[in-house]
């Protein structure tokens, strides 16, 4: 359930004080004109928390249809495979294997957030694992045609093979797992070239 406020909080220094629930978010957005970096803002809490603001908003409001708690499920069922992994003999190829994620959605789903926000999470634990932010960098660079595909499969594998001769001589590493960020396109091409990453 989302929770619109009056947005515009005073520009001439009076301040607006929202209330959060637990477990909700609180988003803000501002006009282009607006003198800030920052154009939108969220805010999650687990307990609840009181978020003074000063100065003009576009759109303020608080919801507690947000994904944070499903993210946060994921990264522990993620951190139990981590654990096993560590646990498990190294020659064991199989269980010594942590998870492998590909996070996929079109543009603008929020795989990027998903993904920093899970390795952020298991870095904190002392894990490190192998991540892939950007990897639609290289097929950008030489741009999504037809003409290009064949190149960057071969730019896949590659990574893909090096990625194996790392897990196999790291078992940190391995253990570890990895996350994987997809571009925005899930159809077409687009999926071939996922199907080829998974």
């Amino acid at each position: 359930m989302a929770m619109a406020h009056s947005g515009g909080a005073s520009s001439s220094g009076v301040k607006q004080q929202v209330k959060l629930e637990k477990e909700s978010e609180l988003w803000i957005e501002v006009g282009n004109d607006a003198p800030l970096c920052l154009r939108l803002l969220n805010v999650f809490t687990w307990y609840g928390a009181i978020i003074e603001m000063e100065g003009t908003t576009e759109i303020d409001y608080t919801t507690n249809r947000t994904p944070v708690v499903s993210y946060v499920n994921v990264h522990a069922i993620l951190e139990t495979r981590r654990t096993r992994a560590k646990a498990s003999s190294p020659g064991d190829s199989e269980s010594s294997q942590g998870p492998r994620v590909i996070v996929v959605g079109p543009t603008n789903s929020g795989k990027s957030t998903l993904s920093r926000m899970l390795l952020s999470w298991v870095a904190k634990q002392g894990s490190k694992p192998t991540f892939d932010m950007r990897i639609q960098l290289q097929f950008t660079l030489f741009g999504f045609d037809s003409n290009n595909v064949e190149f960057y499969k071969v730019l896949v594998k590659k990574l893909g093979g090096m990625l194996e001769r790392q897990f196999t001589g790291n078992t940190k590493s391995r253990a570890s797992g990895m996350v994987m960020n997809t571009m925005g396109r899930i159809e077409g091409v687009g999926y071939d070239v996922i199907n080829l990453r998974t």
